[in-house]
């Protein structure tokens, strides 16, 4: 019974043919409105049965006489859904009567073509109407839990780093939602940064990328085969029988191990040092005998064409990216051309000498730039010491720093001094938290992380010139306490003689470098031992970490001075820096420390009683004030400054110089 009967042309369908006939509406409005599968027969029903056939939906549809049949499943919601959407939605049924999806308005026009009463079809425009509305408010909910799903998928996704970043891109990768901040970034970590005392900004920090370095270019072969069989010569013709067994070639010197016959003194060996150099024609010959862990002796001849090891190189290799250690040093290459990169958190403490033109200066710029290149300002801070003024002032401005470097070397102390005090600050709160350094109690605290502080001295030297005493006081209680605290000690000097690195600063300070020095002196100075003293220069260290029985000979790699640049340049265009301190502080600092210092409350009391008693003398004033030995000394030197009383001369009393009187006059208030 589906689709219409078949009328011949002949009959033509009116009221007056079919007085008490009701017919349908055209299919062609109703699956134009309805947009959907609806059952519509032209069969003629009696008006007894309006009844039961549906005659409020005639009132409703405005169709007076006209009725229509609706079987039980009549227009499919989904046609009648899509309708009001405005979306063109493919049917998967068959249906003979879909006809092309009408508009509001173009269904308005065939209910004006149908004689609809303008009242009921403004109701049925306004049901639409709403319709449409509220079905519109739905989808833009629905889309909107939609978008908030998405968002957290994404985030989920990013906080996962082994789905996003590499093992050597990781640092920290919490609360990074917003994903276009991790494109074309290698490292990305998601920090808070001090921007002054009162205000904080969540700030992603960038770490540099490789591309501020210059490419490696490629190295050239050695062509030095024939020295083993030279040197053998050269041992024979001394009557020492040795053979080569094994050949290190390294960036800088070529390591020949020999296994010397049995019977044969080491001593013999190394002393024919000058004569291999000059049989060889090469430059300094440096023997360690034996090589630790070989039953070897090695013979070290520089290369007559050395390569230069550069920072990138270094950086760029396996040992670097995925070493454990958090504070990571890049240092160059030792005689196998094997990576060397130290822990600085395990020295922990390094002290380095070298003569000018060694290298140092180099190094002490790659050391800067290993943190630059891996931790972020929330991670390690920075207090540069450079008396030279030239050599570390560069780096102002980076977001790294505790305070502007430091060029004056009266005022280093106080530096310092600051540092000490942060130093026990920490203890304090380590105590209160029941943990015991640094990397407990970030892992224990979920607040904000107290980062490492690296304190880099240039030059020992010009500091030890000024005020040795406080300045050697200082460093020796930052070595002794601040390890566990997250402080550490780099220092270096180009003259390590026992007047600049004493005896309390070695004792504190195991780790030490030593690049090429003037004479044996220096080298016993800085490592106690020798060796220093024939190395090439240009890089050429001995390095000799705590626990290490021998130092290591390592060529120190090689930054120039536009890559120091560049990086300076990536770390100063994220921000302006906010030190924690700066020169004004230290100068208020030491006025207040100074007043505090000239005023004691018992100085009306002393100088009374000097003036009452005629005695001026440091063991009067303690036994009659009952103070302490160093109080009533600073008393003293208080009142010879005021004019009270003259100099001590020895075992002479001191001269009274003002009658009491005028003192009260002048300081009794």
């Amino acid at each position: 019974n589906i689709g219409r009967k078949a009328v011949p042309k002949s009959q033509k369908r009116n009221k007056r043919d079919y007085p008490s006939v009701a017919t349908q509406p055209s299919r062609d409005g109703f699956s134009a409105y309805f947009s959907g599968q609806t059952l519509i027969t032209d069969l003629q029903v009696s008006s007894d049965k309006l009844k039961v056939l549906g005659t409020n939906y005639a009132t409703y549809f405005g169709q007076g006489e006209r009725n229509i049949y609706l079987p039980v499943k009549t227009v499919r919601i989904n046609g009648f859904d899509n309708y009001f959407k405005g979306k063109n939605v493919v049917d998967v049924t068959p249906n003979p009567y879909a006809g092309q999806r009408a508009t509001l308005s173009q269904v308005a026009a065939v209910n004006d073509g149908l004689n609809v009463p303008k009242q009921k079809a403004s109701s049925m425009r306004s049901f639409a109407s709403n319709y449409l509305s509220n079905l519109a408010e739905d989808q833009k909910f629905d889309d909107e839990e939609r978008i908030k799903v998405e968002e957290q998928k994404t985030a989920e996704e990013i906080l996962n780093p082994e789905e996003i970043l590499n093992p050597e891109e990781i640092i920290n990768t919490e609360k990074i939602v917003n994903t276009e901040k991790i494109v074309n970034t290698e490292k990305i970590v998601n920090t808070e940064k001090k921007l002054n005392a009162e205000e904080k900004l969540n700030v992603v920090w960038q770490l540099p990328s490789l591309e501020l370095l210059k490419p490696l270019k490629q190295s050239q072969p050695s062509g030095e085969e024939n020295h083993a069989e030279l040197l053998e010569e050269v041992l024979a013709s001394f009557g020492v029988n040795a053979k080569v067994i094994n050949i290190n070639e390294g960036p800088v010197l070529t390591r020949y191990e020999l296994s010397p016959a049995p019977g044969t003194k080491i001593s013999k060996i190394v002393s024919l040092a000058d004569d291999i150099a000059l049989a060889l024609a090469s430059g300094d010959v440096r023997i360690e005998a034996p090589i630790p862990g070989k039953a070897a002796v090695g013979i070290e001849i520089p290369r007559e064409k050395p390569q230069t090891v550069y920072f990138r190189e270094v950086i760029d290799t396996h040992a670097f990216k995925y070493s454990k250690a958090k504070l990571r040093v890049a240092l160059g290459k030792d005689i196998a051309n094997g990576v060397v990169v130290s822990e600085l958190e395990k020295m922990p403490h390094l002290l380095i000498a070298g003569a000018t033109g060694s290298g140092k200066s180099i190094f002490i710029n790659c050391l800067i730039n290993s943190l630059l290149y891996t931790l972020t300002p929330d991670e390690v801070r920075l207090l540069m010491i450079d008396p030279k003024i030239v050599e570390l002032s560069q780096y102002n401005g980076i977001p790294h720093l505790l305070a502007p470097v430091v060029t004056d070397p009266k005022k280093a102390n106080r530096y310092l001094q600051y540092i000490i005090r942060e130093m026990e600050n920490r203890y304090e709160l380590f105590a209160v938290n029941g943990v015991r350094d640094i990397d407990h109690y970030n892992k224990a605290t979920e607040g904000e992380k107290l980062p490492h502080i690296i304190i880099i001295i240039d030059e020992l030297a010009d500091l030890m010139m000024v005020a040795s005493s406080d300045i050697e006081e200082s460093i020796c209680r930052l070595a002794q306490m601040s390890r566990a605290a997250g402080i550490h000690l780099v220092i270096a000097t180009q003259r390590p003689s026992v007047n600049v690195i004493t005896g309390l600063i070695k004792a504190n300070i195991p780790s030490r470098i030593s690049f090429a020095v003037s004479s044996q002196i220096d080298s016993r100075t800085i490592l106690d031992t020798t060796g220093a003293e024939k190395l090439l220069g240009r890089g050429d260290m001995l390095y000799s970490p705590i626990g290490l029985s021998k130092p290591l000979r390592v060529h120190g790699c090689y930054i120039d001075e536009q890559e120091v640049k560049n990086v300076i340049a990536h770390w100063r265009s994220q921000g302006s820096t906010s030190y924690e301190f700066d020169d004004t502080q230290i100068e208020e600092q030491i006025r207040s420390e100074k007043e505090e210092k000239e005023y004691d409350e018992r100085f009306v009391e002393a100088g009374e009683l000097v003036l009452s008693t005629g005695i001026a003398s440091v063991s009067f004033l303690q036994r009659r004030l009952r103070v302490g030995y160093s109080r009533a000394a600073r008393l003293m030197d208080m009142l010879e400054e005021a004019g009270v009383v003259g100099t001590s001369e020895g075992n002479k009393p001191r001269e009274i110089l003002m009658s009491l009187e005028s003192f009260r006059n002048s300081f009794d208030s």
